[in-house]
């Protein structure tokens, strides 16, 4: 199953990624029209047609977003917020619940958490023999 949750994951991982890039380029070219640098033309600004681009493609990747984690829930896997590709994956370990952790870039699983936990919490799986 990983090869799958790899790929949904690296989707993840990407769409955010561009999401957060046209968010700021958004913010970036707002400041410049709200501080008076940005061209008028019969009243709008120049970069109208270019921010309802921008923001259409947020909207579609934040559909995409939407849906690759809905693919992971279906798998049984959650998605941890905020969004950076990592996963969890349910499971036990020594009798209690525990989450297997994988992240874009491992070739495996090879660390855990408990519930609740972020992932910078996440121990290895050889620190436990």
């Amino acid at each position: 199953m990983l090869p799958l949750v790899r790929s949904i994951a690296e989707d993840l991982a990407r769409l955010t990624a561009s999401v957060s890039t046209q968010r700021d380029q958004i913010r970036g070219i707002d400041e410049l029209d709200h501080h008076g640098g940005g061209e008028q033309v019969d009243g709008e600004s120049v970069y109208r047609a270019e921010l309802d681009d921008v923001r259409s493609s947020i909207e579609s990747d934040d559909r995409r977003i939407a849906e690759c984690t809905a693919e992971l829930e279906a798998l049984g896997v959650s998605v941890p917020r905020p969004l950076d590709g990592s996963v969890d994956f349910p499971g036990r370990l020594g009798g209690r619940q525990v989450c297997w952790c994988w992240q874009p870039g491992e070739s495996s699983i090879q660390h855990w958490h408990l519930p609740g936990q972020h992932v910078s919490k996440r121990r290895s799986i050889a620190s436990v023999n």
